[in-house]
């Protein structure tokens, strides 16, 4: 084998090497994430009135949401901008926590919004969703590391 071809070789292996460890990394087995929007319609088995009532329910949770954070990252810029200035920081943080915890509570407000849009047939299959929230929205669950 001549060097040309060597190489050709070596740099298709490479690559099939490289194809095949994508593939592993893409599809693992994992099934994808569903729209939280979704998954609350079909746990909850809403029907069209009711998902256009959750639907009126979810703009109004996400403006608010997107209006704290906001006011979040604006005071975290400022704190962070000025960290040698005690006083300051201790009334940032301070205030950070607050709009976190507003937060917190518009998160619960909205379930509860969901919660009063459901029909008494429909409240087991809620308190089911509520039971298994944190792990169907919140982050992924990161894996042990081995020592």
């Amino acid at each position: 084998m001549n060097k040309l071809n060597k190489y050709k070789f070596i740099i298709i292996g490479l690559l099939l090497v490289n194809l095949i460890f994508l593939g592993f990394l893409l599809f693992r087995g994992q099934k994808p994430p569903r729209e939280p929007k979704r998954l609350v319609i079909e746990k909850l088995h809403f029907d069209d009135a009711q998902v256009k009532t959750y639907e009126k329910t979810i703009a109004r949770h996400r403006t608010r949401i997107t209006s704290l954070d906001k006011e979040i990252k604006e005071k975290k810029k400022a704190l962070y901008r000025n960290v040698s200035d005690t006083i300051q920081t201790n009334i940032w943080t301070e205030e950070i926590a607050a709009l976190q915890i507003e937060i917190e509570r518009t998160h619960l407000d909205h379930f509860r919004e969901i919660q009063s849009i459901c029909r008494p047939n429909q409240m087991k299959d809620f308190e089911q969703l509520m039971k298994e929230i944190d792990r169907l929205f919140g982050p992924p669950a990161r894996p042990l590391k081995r020592k």
